[in-house]
């Protein structure tokens, strides 16, 4: 601000440039002309105009922190201040003042966020008015820390109200989140677990010299930590089944079916299918049981045993007589041979039948 006397110069280390342009603002709302470095005009000689407005400032306020202690510009500015008896110290942080100054009581604007309605920075207003035009006295204690210990019994009741305020009303649900939160990290910590024992399974299970053994832990231990891990199961049901342990592989076959996370592709649901329809056949069970009809037909009626003579009274069948021998020429057997005129000696050699009956002669 230039071309008018001003009430209020600044200092500042610039590191704090942001605070000291809240700190004009605040003040520019009151009324009170403000300068400070932003209203350098183009070209001028920076330490004249500094200079010209230090000395024409009616109040100096230094804007004490850690960069600012150390600055040689702050330093010189504020001795100068001090030795005109317009100055006003203002600590922005919790540090020792320089040599010098220690003795003028500073207010405080700890943790200020450049509210003009908070009670720190109207104590600091009333400081400058009080200042503009009279030659300024050591402050009061009351006067210079007042402002800061109200200013924290204010801030730590509101701190107090609200953390009240959260565990009524969104306590419940901050825990909540921060809940859902670890536990989502825990299960994403068990998959990654799971999916490496799973993993080690495989390679035993698949490997030149399968070890069945330690394929058949790696799939139960990621089974512990992921229980709905369809492929473990249907891996494990299969070193079941080289183990010869049936009932086993069923149940993990069924357990593949079912399972949501890491499902099976369409070529393993089909070969755990068929393993299931085989598995399921009981194996003392010679073939499948057929249902019962309905309605069967009737059974056949049996024809009741004969009841003339008891089985024990029938008589053996006889057994069948030996073939005759035949006895060369002289025929123990020869018969004579009926004929139509009467009866001949047949000649014509052994015969082996014997007929009981000649044929019946022709009536005249």
């Amino acid at each position: 601000m230039t071309g008018a006397a001003t009430d209020v110069f600044i200092s500042y280390a610039r590191e704090n440039r942001s605070v000291a342009r809240q700190l004009a603002e605040a003040l520019g709302s009151a009324g009170l002309r403000v300068w400070w470095d932003r209203d350098l005009p183009a070209g001028s000689e920076f330490s004249e105009v500094i200079e010209t407005q230090l000395q024409s400032a009616r109040v100096v306020i230094v804007l004490w922190t850690a960069d600012s202690v150390r600055s040689g510009f702050v330093r010189d500015e504020s001795s100068r201040a001090l030795r005109a008896g317009k100055l006003l110290p203002v600590r922005l942080e919790e540090v020792d003042l320089p040599l010098g100054f220690g003795q003028i009581h500073t207010l405080d604007l700890l943790d200020w966020d450049g509210d003009s309605e908070d009670e720190a920075f109207q104590n600091l207003l009333i400081e400058v008015r009080r200042l503009q035009g009279t030659t300024p006295q050591p402050l009061r204690d009351d006067v210079a820390h007042g402002g800061r210990r109200r200013s924290r019994r204010i801030a730590f009741a509101a701190l107090a109200l609200a953390v009240l305020a959260a565990l009524g009303y969104g306590g419940k649900q901050a825990w909540d989140e921060h809940d859902a939160a670890q536990r989502a990290e825990q299960a994403q910590q068990k998959r990654r677990e799971a999916d490496r024992h799973f993993r080690a399974g495989l390679t035993l299970q698949f490997a030149k010299e399968p070890v069945l053994e330690g394929a058949l832990n790696e799939y139960l231990s990621t089974l512990e930590l992921q229980p709905q891990h369809a492929r473990a199961h249907y891996y494990l049901a299969h070193v079941y089944v080289q183990n010869r342990q049936p009932p086993d592989a069923l149940q993990q076959f069924q357990f593949a079916l079912t399972a949501t996370e890491a499902p099976l592709d369409n070529g393993q649901r089909s070969v755990a299918q068929k393993e299931v329809a085989a598995l399921s056949i009981d194996p003392n069970e010679a073939e499948p049981v057929a249902r019962a009809d309905v309605n069967p037909p009737p059974p056949r009626r049996r024809r009741p045993p004969c009841r003339c003579q008891s089985p024990r009274s029938r008589a053996p069948a006889p057994a069948p007589s030996p073939r005759p021998q035949c006895l060369g020429t002289r025929c123990a057997m020869r018969r004579r041979k009926p004929s139509r005129h009467g009866s001949q000696a047949s000649s014509t050699g052994c015969s082996t039948t014997t007929r009981t009956s000649a044929s019946p002669r022709r009536r005249a």
